[in-house]
């Protein structure tokens, strides 16, 4: 009756230890798809940053009944600007108005 309880009580725990090891393996892999999410944002960001610095320097070469027209409506980027959550693309397209 020892052994068998001995031999039950080695079998759960290396079930135990395989399902943690399972677990971490897990955790990595979500740690690594953020990462990658992460980067692909960041990358998109400095796109972005960069496209409206540009397009700020355009305007800027503009006279000021240029620009008003210019700015008087928005560039097609950002008409057709797709975006995972509406609330981004809202403050998108605030932030330029205030532009």
């Amino acid at each position: 009756l020892k052994y068998r309880q001995h031999h039950i009580s080695q079998h759960s725990r290396s079930h135990i230890e395989l399902n943690l090891v399972k677990v971490l393996e897990e955790i990595d892999f979500v740690k690594k798809q953020l990462k990658a999410v992460f980067d692909s944002l960041s990358l998109e960001q400095q796109k972005t940053e960069n496209y409206l610095s540009d397009w700020s320097m355009k305007i800027l070469d503009y006279s000021s009944e240029e620009r008003s027209n210019l700015l008087s409506e928005l560039p097609i980027e950002l008409e057709t600007l797709e975006c995972p959550y509406p609330d981004l693309k809202s403050s998108i397209l605030h932030e330029f108005c205030n532009f």
